[in-house]
């Protein structure tokens, strides 16, 4: 019963009696996850953050090539995180979000979604219905991309539908100008959601 759901361990949902505990420890992990402030390691040149589901982990893999990003696969958890830190001087960010709706789609087509309501801070999100937790999750990605935006210059916005188009201007803000950075990024493929 630990561990993020959508990880190996997500087969809880099928024993029975289980639901409940793990709706309390995946309760205590958003809170936990909600109410502390973090700090990003000072070798860290730039986060790149996203709500999910929305080609995040391309986009940190490919910046990856040239500067030190926070982890693909949120091992430090600081890819999905809700609010910016409280010390953004001297550093830049990638917010990369994308339609609620799309979002959601794409989560549950890929059953992450009780996994990003912990790591967005959610935790009144595992006692509520399921039309309930949609809005809740669509919700914090639009609160995400307030929260970022309102940091001003160092965080640059962008979608997933947008994110090709936009990579001249993120190698702009990211000083990768005089890279491959755009020639070697992978081409756009059809999303499934």
């Amino acid at each position: 019963m630990t561990g993020i759901p959508g990880t190996p361990d997500r087969g809880i949902r099928g024993r029975v009696g289980a639901v409940v505990p793990a709706r309390v420890h995946w309760t205590v992990e958003a809170w936990q996850r909600k109410s502390s402030d973090y700090v990003v390691p000072r070798e860290i040149e730039v986060l790149i953050v996203s709500p999910g589901g929305a080609a995040s982990t391309l986009l940190i893999e490919q910046i990856g090539r040239f500067l030190a990003t926070n982890d693909a696969g949120d091992a430090d958890g600081l890819k999905h995180r809700i609010r910016p830190p409280r010390e953004m001087e001297g550093r830049r960010a990638v917010l990369l979000t994308g339609d609620p709706d799309s979002i959601w789609r794409s989560l549950t087509r890929r059953d992450y979604q009780d996994a990003q309501a912990i790591r967005l801070g959610l935790p009144s999100y595992f006692w509520s219905p399921l039309q309930r937790q949609e809005r809740m999750l669509k919700q914090a990605v639009l609160t995400q991309r307030e929260r970022w935006g309102a940091v001003g210059p160092a965080v640059v916005t962008t979608t997933f539908d947008r994110l090709w188009d936009d990579l001249p201007r993120i190698a702009d803000h990211l000083d990768l100008q005089d890279t491959d950075f755009i020639a070697r990024f992978p081409p756009r493929r059809e999303r499934s959601s």
